[in-house]
């Protein structure tokens, strides 16, 4: 039975995928349009490969296993379902798709409504607009409205660098549908006389006690900062210590007046930072809308903000309705849980119409999924507690995942008895797996060897590189382990990325490099497409013949064709593909360095290095989850952002000891340390999650990033390799249907290379490889660097 509102908890490996692909094709034999079905994911990859599953789902739906759930959700016949398969694959092919990012519908609101923004609506989308252009400008502007001198203060007052009061500024941006920053009320600065006299009284006593000189320095200090990192600040009393017998009934007044009087300077100054921060953030934001006038670009964070705005402002959430009506009347939303509150406002208006039971069409449904225990991004903005929230609110059906189809049983076993009792709710999962699986936790003092151990006992039991993956904890402990295996491990290869993007091909950067050529007339981009496309780099490079006029794809397809690139590489028509969504030459070569596509080929077959968030979504073979190599970036946040479920409560200064001047504070940080906590859980959580056959834990015996798991040694199980069978694939020969530019006069005429050029060429990019890789001009770093390359 076809449920219409339906919230789904999806766990690890439990097969929200498959779900999702059962309920689209679902909707589409119930009679739904594919152009009218709204599928959003998180990101480019997800989405693609959202197209890719649906799409061969349909064509093999006689030996799918979906073939059954479909039947049972829209209540036809196998028989029938097959029957009508062609019709419901040609209405899929045909109609225009919507399923994509939560960033890229938002631009496609935008484009209908950004004149009622002062936007044009072939505006840019860039990553991010914060460069020397928004500082200079932010600069110029805050010395116009007078605010310049008032910046400095504020800097010099606090201690922040501009950078710093910018991250500020940027994150009042991302809780834009949160609170209003500009009407923060203006505060003066705050004033620590009051303090420092309390705190001069109070060492005056001490002094005519005789107390003694460590006990009479403690209430010696500089300024504010030093005061608050003060431990008597903790106490309730000063009856402790070499105080305790000079204490009395005056002494405890003047304690208990000091820390009422600190509370209080510390309340100002936190106004006084508001105010400031919110006249500096008018400012900032004004800033940013006349660059994304002038450039005509926006970064996704201004899409969503533009969105908002207008909707609180311009138009109204029935007009936006009224807009989208003909073209959403379904919505499946994946990985609910990493939604923000202010992307969630956004999508808000659309769910609620659908879940009405109002509107033009009779059939509308709405469907979301994820896993709370997944949630990750909190730093982003991410709010897990908006699932809940939208299960209550639009009072949708619940339902569970709870069989894991990814992993080996004893994988299984460990993640539900590590998280068992420590993630709230934790479900314990099923296991459908015939694979008994491997798991070792191992604790020791050096952690690079254990490293090298581990990997080398893969190895040495089959297991190949391209299924074994390396998860760290940030970027830094990547960069170090790949330099220890090439060290280590003779022949090893090693990337540091899950899969390869389409640039880094090499025949791929070699026609890349053609078109750069042509277009720029460098010479050096000559010289790098002969070296890539394995050619005597001292040849010259004929492009006489090329017409930059035409279109892109097929500017590369007579590249491939004159110089023979193409051997059944389906990296070639990858890059033909993508060119096609380009019109013109320029446009392609100005954004082909960027482009974040994924190769298509098979040259990913080196032990895969990422950090725990970037492997999320993914899975592996043989998993090593390594403790922190290096110490975290401990720098914390300015402010502290206190939530009531998904409603922001309360905004502090972070502010050293402040929880035992202030209760409402101390509750806040209380909440705050229970969020982190649960953040580092959830991480573990995915991270522990991605195996599938075998999950080695490399942790230290001291000062364990793992220490909240309570992990003990443990071995269960035995190494296990996947046995595969390598078939030839035979790839269909497309007839050619080129069109004809017709043929140069002069012939190209094929030289007799000499025997040294091919040696030449692959020298020359073996020593540009190797000095790349170099960190610094020591021994060490040229021995890591050759081997390297060797490899």
């Amino acid at each position: 039975m076809f449920e219409k509102y339906l919230a789904l908890h999806a766990s690890a490996g439990s097969g929200k995928t498959y779900a999702l692909s059962v309920r689209y094709i679902s909707l589409l034999y119930l009679g739904a349009s594919p152009s009218k079905i709204l599928t959003l994911t998180f990101t480019n990859k997800a989405a693609s490969e959202m197209k890719s599953r649906i799409f061969e789902t349909l064509v093999n739906l006689e030996e799918k296993n979906e073939l059954e759930d479909i039947s049972l959700q829209v209540g036809i016949s196998k028989e029938e379902i097959i029957k009508r398969k062609g019709a419901i694959l040609k209405r899929f092919l045909n109609e225009d798709l919507s399923i994509s990012t939560i960033d890229s519908f938002f631009a496609s609101i935008l484009r209908k409504f950004s004149l009622h923004a002062g936007i044009m609506p072939d505006f840019g989308i860039e990553s991010s607009l914060v460069d020397t252009n928004l500082v200079e400008k932010f600069l110029r502007i805050c010395i116009q409205n007078k605010k310049y001198d008032s910046l400095i203060r504020f800097a010099l007052h606090e201690e922040q660098k501009l950078s710093s009061v910018f991250e500020l500024l940027d994150s009042f941006y991302q809780k834009e549908g949160e609170f209003d920053a500009s009407l923060f009320p203006k505060a003066h600065l705050a004033n620590s006389e009051k303090v420092f006299e309390l705190l001069e009284a109070l060492k005056e006593h001490f002094i005519k006690c005789n107390a003694s000189t460590r006990a009479i320095n403690t209430f010696t200090c500089k300024d504010i900062s030093e005061l608050l990192g003060k431990g008597f600040l903790q106490k309730e009393s000063l009856a402790y210590w070499d105080y305790k017998k000079h204490v009395n009934d005056t002494v405890e007044e003047l304690f208990f007046a000091l820390k009422e009087e600190l509370q209080i300077y510390l309340q100002r100054r936190e106004a006084y930072i508001l105010g400031e921060l919110g006249d500096l953030y008018i400012i900032y934001k004004s800033t940013l809308r006349v660059l994304n006038k002038e450039l005509s670009t926006l970064s996704f964070s201004d899409v969503t903000n533009i969105i908002y705005s207008l909707l609180q402002n311009e138009i109204t959430k029935e007009f936006l309705y009224f807009r989208l009506d003909g073209k959403i009347e379904h919505m499946l939303i994946d990985e609910f849980q990493d939604t923000n509150v202010l992307q969630f406002k956004i999508l808000e208006p659309l769910m609620r119409e659908i879940v009405s039971g109002v509107g033009i069409k009779e059939f509308k449904s709405l469907f979301f999924v994820g896993d709370i225990k997944q949630s990750i991004y909190r730093f982003r903005g991410g709010a897990k507690e908006l699932f809940e929230h939208s299960v209550k609110e639009f009072r949708v059906k619940r339902d569970i995942l709870d069989t894991n189809y990814r992993s080996s049983l004893n994988v299984v076993e460990f993640v539900n008895d590590t998280f068992g009792d420590l993630i709230k709710g934790y479900e314990r999962q099923k296991v459908n797996s015939d694979a008994i699986g491997y798991v070792n936790v191992t604790q020791v003092e050096e952690i690079q060897a254990l490293i090298v151990k581990n990997i080398n006992s893969l190895l040495s039991h089959g297991v190949t590189c391209k299924d074994i993956a390396i998860l760290v904890h940030q970027n830094k402990d990547a960069k170090s382990i790949q330099e220890l295996l090439l060290k280590e491990i003779e022949g090893v290869k090693v990337q540091t990325e899950a899969t390869l993007k389409l640039i880094q091909v090499p025949m791929v950067q070699g026609v890349l490099n053609l078109l750069k050529y042509a277009y720029f007339q460098e010479e050096l981009y000559a010289k790098n497409f002969l070296a890539l496309c394995g050619e005597d780099f001292r040849e010259d490079v004929v492009i006489s013949w090329l017409d930059l006029n035409l279109p892109p794809a097929k500017i590369i397809i007579e590249v491939v064709r004159r110089y023979k690139l193409f051997s059944q590489d389906l990296d070639i028509i990858k890059l033909v593909e993508v060119a096609s969504r380009y019109s013109d030459i320029e446009s392609f070569l100005f954004e082909c360095d960027t482009l974040s596509d994924e190769a298509k080929s098979e040259d990913n077959d080196g032990i895969k290095i990422l950090t725990i968030h970037k492997s999320k979504g993914l899975e592996f073979e043989h998993v090593l989850v390594v403790d922190r190599l290096q110490a975290p970036n401990n720098r914390s946040d300015t402010l502290l952002y206190e939530y009531e479920d998904i409603h922001l409560k309360a905004l502090y200064q972070r502010v050293k000891n402040r929880e035992y001047l202030d209760e409402r504070y101390q509750e806040a940080k209380t909440k705050e340390k229970m969020l982190e906590e649960e953040d580092k859980l959830n991480v573990y959580y995915v991270a522990f999650t991605r195996a599938k056959s075998s999950l080695m834990i490399c942790s230290k015996k001291e000062g364990s990033a793992f220490e909240l798991l309570g992990l003990s040694p443990m071995t269960k199980g035995e190494i296990q390799t996947k046995q595969t069978t390598h078939k030839q694939v035979d790839l269909v020969k497309m007839e050619e249907n080129f069109t004809r530019f017709g043929s140069q006069k002069q012939e190209l005429v094929e030289e007799e290379k000499e025997g040294n050029n091919f040696y030449a060429s692959q020298y020359g990019l073996a020593m540009h490889y190797c000095l790349e890789m170099m960190r610094d001009f020591s021994k060490e770093s040229l021995e890591v660097a050759y081997k390297a390359m060797y490899n």
